[in-house]
């Protein structure tokens, strides 16, 4: 114990300062947003969040107030992410592997070594030494403890970072996207369209009790909220079609790359987990690691034919407005649904 803790304190006492700005990965859940994070995991130019990124209240999807009245200990409980000390009481991060109807598999597991006393403990000890000022010093010095209390992370010393990567799902709809904005001027957003089609089709296999026309309306608004950050930062918000991101990955990741200012590196083709291989978070049957194709196409032998028009109707003119503004890959673009139908 003693030797612990003295490694522990070493680890204090020689901090990687973690300041850099956020990109954040912001879209309805269900369109790709923890394969984007694994993509980018292992890439030496940034910081990747272990999870989804879940401070602040209401389930994770909205941002703190961090009041410069606040003490340390209430800026720490409203940042605090309950799932990551979830994760390291089971000591591994799961890898999601699994037929239809079952829950990820134990099996595959990597450790996951991030104790949550020990990031407590590294936070107040920045806040004291930095003092911060600004609500975005405050995130700094969160997230300066989260990586370095991560005491695996393989990815935490080398060369210069420019970005911390994080998955937060809704998090920038509304007046959430003024708010990351202004606590991150510097920030970049990353949107991820998915066809209505083959979203409502992985959907409602993760919930096949959802109501279908909340289902649509998820999908609906989550299309105009990328409308909207496409309009009002052009410069700082990409949209990213799902299709090219599975069926092309290498080219859109490289359009990805070019967005972030970032090197492209081989690692951001293969999904990880801390550099260690990860199958799909799929809401059907995955039974490898790596990029997986299959979701593009599952909704054409899922769906009826009256599900599809029902779809098309609702959503299908919204999509074709979205896909107008997503990246383009290194390939031809994939003629939609309903080109296809046309």
């Amino acid at each position: 114990m003693v030797d612990l803790e003295s490694s522990l304190r070493l680890r204090q006492e020689t901090l990687v300062a973690v300041d850099q700005p956020l990109a954040l990965i912001c879209q309805a859940q269900r369109s790709g947003g923890t394969l984007l994070a694994t993509l980018f995991d292992g890439h030496p130019q940034c910081h990747v969040h272990p999870h989804e990124l879940r401070i602040g209240v209401r389930g994770g999807h909205s941002w703190p107030r961090l009041k410069p009245s606040d003490s340390a200990e209430e800026w720490y409980a409203k940042l605090q992410e309950n799932q990551l000390g979830i994760l390291f009481l089971k000591g591994r991060r799961k890898i999601p592997l699994k037929a239809p109807g079952e829950k990820s598999k134990e099996m595959g597991g990597y450790p996951f070594m991030l104790p949550p006393s020990f990031q407590r403990r590294l936070f107040l000890d920045e806040v004291r030494r930095r003092k911060p000022e600004s609500e975005r010093e405050v995130l700094n010095c969160y997230m300066t403890a989260l990586f370095n209390a991560w005491l695996d992370n393989q990815n935490l010393v080398g060369v210069d970072k420019r970005w911390v990567v994080a998955f937060s799902p809704r998090r920038a709809w509304g007046e959430g996207l003024t708010r990351f904005f202004k606590l991150y001027p510097d920030g970049r957003l990353i949107s991820i369209l998915r066809d209505p089609w083959s979203w409502y089709t992985s959907a409602q296999g993760r919930d096949p009790h959802a109501d279908g026309e909340d289902l649509l309306k998820a999908w609906n608004r989550s299309a105009i909220e990328m409308l909207g950050a496409r309009s009002a930062f052009p410069d700082r918000a990409l949209v990213v079609r799902f299709d090219d991101l599975l069926l092309d990955t290498s080219g859109t990741m490289r359009a990805v790359a070019d967005f972030l200012e970032i090197d492209f590196d081989p690692q951001l083709a293969t999904p990880t987990f801390n550099r260690y291989p990860v199958g799909a978070n799929s809401s059907y049957d995955v039974c490898s690691t790596g990029v997986v194709a299959d979701p593009v196409a599952r909704h054409e032998t899922l769906l009826s034919e009256d599900a599809r028009d029902w779809i098309a109707a609702a959503c299908g003119e919204l999509y074709e407005r979205a896909l107008k503004l997503s990246v383009p890959a290194s390939s031809p673009p994939l003629p939609t649904l309903l080109e296809s139908r046309r």
